[in-house]
């Protein structure tokens, strides 16, 4: 691959990192029709824009780094992926977390009217799951490069990741509800 600017090559690998998430590595393969695939990647630009957008005001650095071609750099975004599911997983398991999702699955069991709890609790853990490894690949860990405990207390920060949680939602979502 040709010298591209890091933060080019962080918004092609995020590229691949959200499919590894979402997909478990590509997504047209669950994504049968032209239009729902059309759909997804209106979906992740738009997220991807804004996160481009959030670390540009939060000053938030891509890692420089450079890949020989595209399939190394796919290779290097399902790792990241594999790391930050893995860490979801630890997260899952932390103490208070079984209450947590014991609460969300009783709300949303009456609020959807599901009699069938165990497919309530497989959506509500997976939903969480991938929203765990989506903030660990996309804030966490950027976070944690740059040396930067929290993200800045501005208006301007607020409105941005606001938009990252609403449209990190809305791709999982969409991931799960056509995911086959």
């Amino acid at each position: 691959m040709a010298k591209t600017k890091p933060a080019t090559v962080q918004q092609l690998k995020n590229w691949f990192v959200l499919d590894s998430i979402l997909f478990d590595g590509d997504s047209k393969k669950h994504l049968k029709s032209n239009s729902l695939f059309s759909e997804y990647v209106t979906l992740k630009s738009s997220f991807l824009l804004n996160l481009n957008e959030f670390y540009q005001h939060t000053k938030i650095e891509p890692v420089n780094v450079q890949y020989e071609n595209s399939q190394i750099m796919q290779d290097s975004a399902q790792e990241y992926a594999k790391k930050c599911k893995a860490v979801a997983s630890v997260l899952m398991t932390k103490n208070d977390m079984g209450k947590q999702i014991a609460q969300k699955v009783m709300s949303e069991s009456k609020r959807v009217k599901d009699s069938n709890i165990n497919r309530v609790a497989d959506i509500v853990v997976e939903h969480r799951f991938k929203r765990f490894a989506m903030d660990n690949a996309f804030v966490g860990l950027p976070l944690l490069e740059n040396k930067m405990e929290l993200i800045p207390n501005d208006f301007h920060s607020s409105i941005l990741f606001e938009a990252y949680k609403m449209q990190r939602n809305a791709l999982i979502k969409f991931a799960m509800r056509h995911c086959v």
